[in-house]
């Protein structure tokens, strides 16, 4: 595979108005490779913009001085980054949400003046283009309600001034609620092709084993591929999941396949809604080492013996270090396992669904973003009663798989001497590991029932004692919660998120 020229560390947390936070992730970048630098806010433009002066006197007063603070912040970013050889980005949303712009600009109306959001960009870029090592920007797509046509339009006025200024503009999917989806390659196909187009892994947010955005192979731009390493989708960095051979198939693919090529992949390792939390210091910290390794073509076999030294972890014996790497790399494929069914998502952002409707909105979203081996059958179809039992078979195969890998992986572990605190980070995800499956097999088993009932209800399953295991489950989440160590993901009772177990039990008795 061909190296790709440029790794990106996305970090979209609240802490990067922290100069020592910021100075620690600077430290992390230059450890794993990285090129460059992207501080992501997703209200970082209406932040930027100067008050109009209809604003409130006061209110506005306080906004410039926020405003004035963000961007000298932002001109001793860029010196320090550059003191490090790091290129610097910024991201945000390209047409924050009307409500947000109301305070800073109360006299706009959907019907008002159709120059708005041309004055809006010149008022925020303005300062930003005069950032000399700012490499450009990238503009989450979200396509506003508000003036949609004005907005097209004045998105080549952004072009024309980051152009003019020797920057780049970078284009991503962020919010499509149309049908097909097609915002990006609309306002891609407005603009010049010199505009990058950067894009999830997968289509819908980053789901480990799914299928590749199909746009890769498609869209003739340059192209940046997004991975959300922090797990969104995939246990918020709570959880075991080793994608170092995920990310390098889906980048050697995408090398293949790419019209233009690909000249970028970014890392996010955080998120903004969820700010004490990262991938820095979790069980899936090792992922930055895969992905640089993948980035520059070097062979994946030595990483996580590497990985384990470097962390001080140690073995009695050459097997139990075997051991250990065989369970990080089983780890994905747990996960695939126990959060989904049949290849199709039965979570929302990593939680249980709260409710029976929700479950099944989630199972029947677009199939073109899931495991296309185990997706390609319409799930549980009321004509076909036999596939029903077949896959209903499979299902029960798939959670029992994960709890065995579970409950594998704490055997093992207890075997291995290591006191390192990396190691127990390690026993820690797993120990969590094994509640979340406890938990998702409850959820499955409910959730199936009641599918099984509405389709095939000639002798309709009970729903009531599965609500009573929900239930239950919540009640033991929450003992378990209060046994947990001070130093424990802050995350962890709002990864599992009891309440949404009982909600759940609510809906199935409806």
């Amino acid at each position: 595979m061909a190296r790709i020229p440029h790794q990106l560390l996305e970090l979209n947390s609240p802490f990067i108005w922290h100069w020592p936070w910021l100075e620690q992730a600077v430290t992390v970048a230059k450890r794993y490779g990285f090129t460059g630098i992207i501080l992501h806010q997703q209200e970082l433009l209406a932040l930027l913009a100067e008050p109009s002066p209809f604003a409130p006197r006061l209110e506005a007063e306080n906004l410039r001085h926020q405003r004035r603070h963000a961007l000298l912040y932002l001109q001793r970013v860029a010196d320090w980054l550059e003191r490090h050889h790091l290129a610097f980005w910024l991201q945000a949303e390209a047409a924050p949400p009307q409500e947000t712009l109301r305070q800073k600009f109360p006299e706009q109306a959907p019907d008002g003046a159709s120059s708005f959001w041309a004055d809006f960009y010149r008022s925020t870029l303005t300062p930003l283009l005069a950032i000399p090592s700012l490499r450009g920007l990238v503009l989450s797509l979200t396509t506003p309600a508000w003036q949609p046509e004005p907005w097209r339009a004045a998105l080549q006025d952004v072009w024309r001034a980051l152009r003019a200024a020797g920057k780049q503009l970078v284009l991503r999917d962020f919010i499509d609620a149309s049908w097909p989806r097609q915002q990006l390659q609309t306002v891609l196909a407005s603009l010049p092709g010199e505009v990058r187009a950067s894009l999830k892994a997968t289509e819908l947010d980053y789901h480990p084993g799914f299928a590749n955005h199909p746009l890769i192979a498609t869209l003739p731009h340059h192209k940046w591929i997004e991975f959300d390493l922090w797990g969104i989708g995939y246990g918020w960095s709570v959880l075991p999941c080793y994608l170092a051979d995920e990310i390098r198939g889906r980048l050697s693919w995408a090398q293949s396949v790419a019209p233009g090529g690909v000249e970028a992949v970014t890392a996010r390792i955080n998120w903004q809604w969820l700010s004490d939390s990262s991938l820095i210091g979790s069980v899936n910290e090792v992922n930055l080492s895969g992905l640089q390794a993948a980035r520059l073509g070097e062979p994946a076999e030595p990483l996580l013996e590497t990985w384990f030294v470097e962390q001080g972890i140690s073995f009695r014996t050459r097997q139990q270090g075997q051991q250990l790497a065989e369970l990080y790399g089983a780890s994905a494929d747990w996960l695939t396992k126990t959060c989904n069914l049949l290849g199709r998502p039965l979570h929302r952002q990593s939680q249980v669904p709260e409710s029976l409707a929700q479950a099944e909105q989630l199972l029947h979203m677009d199939t073109r973003s899931a495991r296309w081996a185990l997706a390609f059958q319409p799930l549980l179809p009321a004509d076909d009663l036999q596939l029903g039992h077949e896959q209903r078979s499979l299902i029960q195969l798939e959670k029992s798989s994960s709890s065995h890998l579970c409950a594998t992986a704490m055997a093992r572990l207890r075997e291995i001497p290591s006191q390192s605190d990396a190691f127990a980070v390690v026993q820690a995800a797993w120990q969590s590991a094994g509640r979340y499956s406890q938990m998702f097999s409850l959820v499955t088993e409910a959730v199936v029932a009641a599918l099984w009932r509405e389709r095939y209800g000639a002798q309709p399953e009970p729903l009531t004692p599965h609500a009573q295991a929900l239930e239950r489950c919540a009640d033991e989440l929450e003992r378990w919660f209060s046994t947990l160590p001070a130093t424990a993901p802050l995350v962890i009772p709002q990864l599992f998120a009891p309440e949404r177990l009982r909600s759940l039990a609510a809906s199935l008795l409806k």
